[in-house]
């Protein structure tokens, strides 16, 4: 048989009210020789009977839904599950409660075949399933035939389709700006043989564990050709309850902040799969730093933050950012706040700092509203 183009891994746990819609998106892929590789970790809401289910709508189709049992509930131990179980030449990530349009993976695949690309990454859709309205997901097929595929809700593209890639082709330190945004780790695919050439797996944490923040950090610093697009095609759920977006444990990210650190200090020594000179290094920490700084606003504004339990870890990762980072455009007032509560070093925004970061909201926007014009 052959090789597929794109191994397609969607990880669930108790996502009953979800995932056969998630399926369906998978199911209507226009790719052909799309690998459908289903890694349940123990579900008991019926969300094992909806895979089974799908898997015979699936056969009506032509395609094939594998469907792999997970040992541990840790969405990086499925993921790399999957990824072991996968014979596609790139992998990519469909989570369960998400929606990839019907061209998706076709689009990203010619992209990659295109440039040799060891990352293709695009932007994507905030999707609020439960709110009134509703999607046109539908795509053209190589014949100009166009059919009708609505999807219930609404949805606005990311922030991260203002970003202009500098080149076709490009290594992290061209495009920085990637690692501002989120991980976003199911809007792209990578190569199989990258993520093997390079030992690259997610880090088995239980739970969901934030483990896409040093896996995107690793991968893209790890890879000699990134492709980026403008271009949404997946619905990334926000009003999931149960969603491991909301901050829970505010301890959580500030685990994965020392481990992108980590990460990265690996990469600038020179024992990870590229040296990153240290200039680019310090370009990409702050980056990190910025994700923490967004990061410790949100644990204020959470209910579950509590200083006991939380504000030493939170304090030892804001404590090395530097005061005059907090003057970039982009850092927020609520990130002030937190700069202020968790470090006890007052900094008071400034006329420039207001000045600059009204240019950069400008000059983002501009982008923004361009880049959405290529979908």
């Amino acid at each position: 048989m052959d090789r597929p183009k794109v191994s397609l891994i969607l990880p669930s746990y108790n996502v009953a009210a979800y995932i056969e819609k998630t399926i369906e998106s998978a199911l209507w892929q226009s790719l052909d020789a799309l690998e459908i590789i289903c890694v349940d970790a123990g579900s008991n809401d019926g969300t094992r009977g909806i895979i089974e289910k799908m898997r015979g709508a699936a056969a009506a189709r032509g395609r094939e839904i594998k469907l792999i049992d997970s040992d541990k509930k840790s969405y990086g131990h499925q993921i790399n599950l999957g990824i072991e179980a996968s014979r596609g030449k790139y992998i990519a990530v469909l989570e369960t409660d998400d929606i990839a349009s019907p061209d998706m993976y076709e689009k990203l695949y010619a992209l990659g075949e295109k440039y040799g690309a060891d990352i293709v990454k695009s932007t994507y859709y905030d999707y609020f399933g439960e709110c009134e309205g509703c999607i046109d997901v539908s795509a053209r097929r190589a014949s100009g035939e166009k059919g009708t595929c609505l999807i219930k809700g609404r949805a606005s593209v990311s922030k991260l389709a203002a970003i202009s890639a500098p080149l076709p082709v490009f290594v992290i330190e061209k495009c920085p700006e990637l690692l501002l945004h989120h991980p976003s780790v199911w809007s792209a695919l990578y190569s199989r043989d990258f993520l093997d050439r390079c030992g690259i797996r997610f880090p088995e944490i239980p739970g969901a564990g934030w483990a896409d923040n040093p896996f995107m950090l690793e991968s893209l610093l790890a890879a000699e050709r990134i492709v980026y697009t403008p271009a949404a095609c997946y619905y990334y759920r926000k009003d999931n309850p149960a969603s491991s977006t909301a901050m829970k444990d505010c301890r959580m990210p500030f685990m994965r902040i020392q481990d992108m650190r980590a990460v990265l200090a690996r990469y600038e020594s020179g024992k990870g799969a590229r040296t990153i000179a240290p200039r680019d290094a310090g370009i990409i920490a702050r980056t990190i730093d910025h994700r923490a700084l967004r990061y410790a606003a949100d644990a204020l504004a959470s209910e579950a933050f509590s200083d006991g339990n939380d504000g030493g870890l939170i304090r030892s990762c804001l404590e090395p950012i530097p005061e005059d980072y907090l003057a970039d455009a982009h850092v927020t007032k609520d990130e002030m706040k937190a700069y202020t509560y968790f470090t006890g070093r007052k900094v008071r925004p400034k006329i420039s700092h207001a000045l600059s970061s009204l240019a950069y909201k400008l000059r983002y926007g501009a982008a923004y509203f361009k880049n959405r014009g290529k979908e």
